[in-house]
């Protein structure tokens, strides 16, 4: 079944790139629906584990694209990983869209999610802003563009760019460009964020949508943090212990009589 998606996405990617050139008025592939036991929602997500988010960065150049093609896509990676946006929000995502935080110490993306058409304000690392801006990108309508490629061309970069650092070592799970929004999510779950924010952050209906898409992911952080509030309880009960029976020896003994 995973195969079939695959295939029917590239049939569609492929589609997609016949409408954007007006080959042809529109692309009948969008209402194609798999049925299967498990709806979207039960389907589990999976990211990148932060040794194979490394591992991609460190993956060799494309051949067959040019320095500033090669870089353009390394950015594009980087943004999708640290901020959660899905490749159709990356490839329009402009200048005019980074905006100072509130505390006026760093940086928000806010844009208007292109699936959903609903705002978006999530948090940009300052690493990642001087990238994005040191883009030499392309100017449309009064606005500077970071990325120049078209969507589909930024999808198949990006996607190659995965399948190159598996050469060595296959990840842990199937890649594709939308893997990076789910590794945005993950790790931030995995070190104890808010999923409200997180939720947030994913441009989400609800927290109810942001729990049935990675629900499997806060259960094994609940796993892992009972087990360490476990351990922690036992090394303090282990103090208190000791504190309530401290060595006989240095307890003075009020029965003698101290002349």
């Amino acid at each position: 079944m995973s195969t079939r998606r695959t295939e029917l996405e590239r049939f569609r990617t492929f589609l997609r790139e016949c409408v954007e050139n007006e080959w042809m008025p529109k692309s009948g592939a969008e209402k194609i629906k798999f049925r299967n036991q498990k709806t979207a929602a039960q389907e589990e997500r999976y990211g990148l584990e932060l040794e194979e988010y490394e591992q991609m960065m460190a993956a060799p150049d494309s051949p067959d694209l040019t320095e500033p093609q090669n870089h353009e896509t390394r950015v594009a990676t980087e943004l999708m990983r640290w901020t959660g946006m899905r490749i159709s929000d990356a490839h329009k995502f402009t200048a005019a869209e980074i905006v100072g935080n509130q505390k006026g110490d760093g940086w928000n993306a806010d844009f208007i999610q292109k699936k959903t058409k609903r705002r978006c304000l999530t948090p940009l690392p300052e690493h990642l802003v001087k990238m994005l801006h040191a883009l030499p990108g392309q100017w449309k309508d009064g606005q500077k563009y970071f990325f120049t490629c078209s969507y589909t061309a930024l999808r198949m970069r990006v996607d190659a760019l995965g399948q190159r650092a598996q050469r060595d070592q296959p990840f842990r799970h199937a890649f594709s460009p939308h893997c990076l929004r789910h590794t945005f999510a993950i790790q931030h779950i995995n070190v104890g964020t808010d999923v409200k924010l997180i939720s947030k952050w994913l441009g989400h209906e609800s927290v109810a949508v942001t729990l049935a898409h990675y629900g499997n992911w806060i259960k094994e952080t609940q796993r892992l943090a009972e087990d360490v509030s476990r351990d922690a309880n036992a090394r303090m009960m282990a103090k208190v212990a000791a504190l309530r029976s401290p060595d006989p020896t240095t307890i003075p003994n009020v029965c003698e009589n101290p002349n």
